[in-house]
């Protein structure tokens, strides 16, 4: 509690300069019936300045820092919304890949042409149809 109080005087010290920030002890019977540090009525108005100032910037950081996580929270999704659409389209088109390439491997039925060689060293043309294989 000390700590608090000598906290929030070297605030309310540095933020008035020129006002004087004064605490009295008071022993036990003296004033009260309790000991402790007391206060002048301006030293009091000041740190009640600073404590609502205080306050007032800490729900000002909140408020701050709440719509800032809504919006990075915000940019995540549509991240990983863009991310997840990139993802099936590469895995659609590897499908489609995949399945092109297993076309072009069946055998087919085709027709034809070309130059052909004999025993007896003779050119000759060559057509003709049949089953087409690839390797």
């Amino acid at each position: 509690m000390l700590s608090l109080v000598l906290l929030l005087t070297s605030c309310a010290y540095s933020s008035t300069p020129t006002t004087e920030i004064k605490f009295d002890y008071v022993p036990q019977g003296y004033v009260s019936p309790a000991e402790g540090y007391w206060l002048d009525v301006p030293t009091g108005r000041n740190l009640l300045h600073m404590v609502r100032t205080y306050r007032e910037r800490a729900e000002y950081w909140e408020r701050e820092h709440g719509a800032l996580s809504a919006e990075f929270n915000a940019y995540i999704d549509k991240t990983n919304e863009r991310l997840t659409t990139i993802e099936t389209s590469i895995e659609a088109e590897r499908k489609a890949w995949k399945n092109e390439t297993r076309k072009a491997k069946l055998p087919g039925f085709g027709a034809f042409i070309g130059v052909g060689y004999t025993t007896d060293k003779k050119v000759q043309g060559v057509a003709g149809i049949g089953f087409v294989l690839k390797f």
